[in-house]
């Protein structure tokens, strides 16, 4: 059977690692097409860690759950680090927000 690719944004962390975040909704396409246009919206991506499959995060071995993502400006400091630091178990929770994100490219059918 064949599935169609979903809509991803990628997202840079740090200005050196990236990460990507697959879209769910038509809602969070237009946030993150929104961000890259510059708009001011809350710009910290936030999800659940999924380990152990990296879906559309190739080459991390976790991805973030698409149906948990959510944009805000504020969160805990816990959450926060880069896609290294999930890889390596550093980020305790289960949550990643990693506030020095930014988006730079949203690809697939509806970008």
């Amino acid at each position: 059977m064949f599935w169609p690719k979903p809509t991803v944004a990628i997202f840079e962390v740090g200005g050196v690692e990236r990460f990507t975040v697959e879209l769910a909704t038509p809602e969070l396409v237009a946030h993150a097409q929104g961000l890259l246009a510059g708009d001011n919206l809350e710009a910290v991506p936030s999800g659940d860690i999924v380990p152990g499959d990296a879906r559309v995060n190739a080459p991390w071995s976790w991805h973030i759950d698409p149906s948990t993502l959510e944009f805000s400006n504020v969160s805990t400091a816990e959450c926060d680090g880069t896609p290294q630091d999930v890889e390596d178990g550093r980020i305790t929770t289960e949550r990643f927000c990693p506030w020095s994100a930014r988006i730079v490219a949203i690809e697939g059918p509806d970008a």
